[in-house]
């Protein structure tokens, strides 16, 4: 199936409200999926929200509510803002979808039956705010007390026993799709990811057993699989699972049209665009895409506000003059 084009944003963590950077990513995707509907091409445009883990389960705890009620609430904020704002995609995808939760499942059985999966103990330190494992490299001391050098927090020691992927198994394969010709792009970025698979890869730890918020291990109810695992498949899910996109022409068809779409910047697709230039056209143009764009230091403590997600050239202008009152305390 030829001139296919799958665009998606990251699926945006429910632990904060829509935001600048949240607006900006799916304001860019929006841009590239209408270009591409614009010269014809079969266009999905795929966004949603990452709705698992341990942090949306003390969040929820700590304002009396279920974690479901919790996600319900903010999902609810995202979808008025994209509404407000005109944003065409196709789909808005859930993590505590059932058909996402189907697909989840069978990744899962698929790398158990390759022997990819395996249980060990683990004993570690653990961010909550990253919802990731740390090694002590990856952390700084303050006052005696190991803490995330992005959340400023203590880091949590977890000790439990967890699945793992044999990612230290794929190095040597993953060094040869390295050397295809314009796999990894830019070109620039090269010798940096391939130096981190030489350096050695680790196995990773894909469930937790502390956790309950999240997608039950198959046949080990007593695990949830890892909140970053899950999120992933979403854009294999948004496909049919992984079935489909291994045997629907379609779904074969978008999957290799994919242009992942990293927060606060556009990542070039591994298979090129119709048209490269109007990569560089979307970013050139963010001024005028992002309307009322009111910029004030420290954004994050802001929501944006559905009632101005939609404006002229006239609100950006504006916007720099510091009238557009697109954010709002959160």
């Amino acid at each position: 199936m030829a001139d296919t084009f799958y665009v998606t944003t990251p699926i945006y963590y429910v632990n904060a409200v829509p935001h600048l950077g949240t607006f900006y990513t799916t304001t860019v995707a929006d841009a590239l999926a209408r270009y591409h509907r614009a010269r014809g091409h079969e266009t999905y445009f795929l966004t949603g929200t990452d709705e698992h883990g341990q942090k949306i389960e003390r969040i929820a705890r700590e304002q009396n509510q279920s974690p479901k009620d919790y996600c319900d609430g903010i999902v609810a904020k995202f979808k008025d803002v994209w509404k407000q704002a005109g944003i065409s995609f196709d789909r808005f995808i859930r993590t505590t979808d059932p058909d996402h939760r189907a697909s989840v499942e069978a990744m899962w059985l698929r790398m158990q039956a390759k022997g990819d999966i395996y249980k060990a103990d683990y004993d570690g330190m653990y961010c909550v705010g990253c919802e990731g494992w740390k090694t002590e490299e990856e952390v700084v001391e303050e006052g005696g007390v190991k803490v995330c050098p992005v959340h400023k927090r203590p880091v949590e020691r977890v000790r439990e026993e967890n699945y793992f992927f044999k990612l230290s198994a794929y190095a040597d394969k993953l060094l040869a799709l390295y050397e295809q010709p314009g796999f990894i792009r830019p070109e620039s970025r090269k010798n940096e990811v391939t130096e981190f698979v030489r350096s050695g890869l680790k196995d990773l730890s894909i469930s937790r057993a502390t956790v309950k918020w999240g997608i039950p291990v198959p046949n080990d109810p007593g695990h949830v699989i890892y909140v970053w695992l899950d999120a992933l498949t979403n854009y294999v899910s948004a496909l049919g699972g992984p079935d489909q996109v291994l045997g629907n022409p379609r779904s074969q068809a978008l999957w290799g049209a994919h242009a992942p779409h990293r927060e606060g910047h556009p990542a070039l697709p591994r298979r090129v665009l119709a048209g490269l230039s109007a990569v560089g056209r979307a970013a050139a143009a963010e001024g005028r895409l992002l309307s009322r764009l009111y910029y004030r230091q420290r954004a994050k403590n802001f929501e944006i506000d559905p009632r101005y997600a939609r404006g002229s050239q006239r609100d950006c202008r504006c916007a720099r003059r510091g009238s557009a009152p697109l954010l709002r305390p959160a």
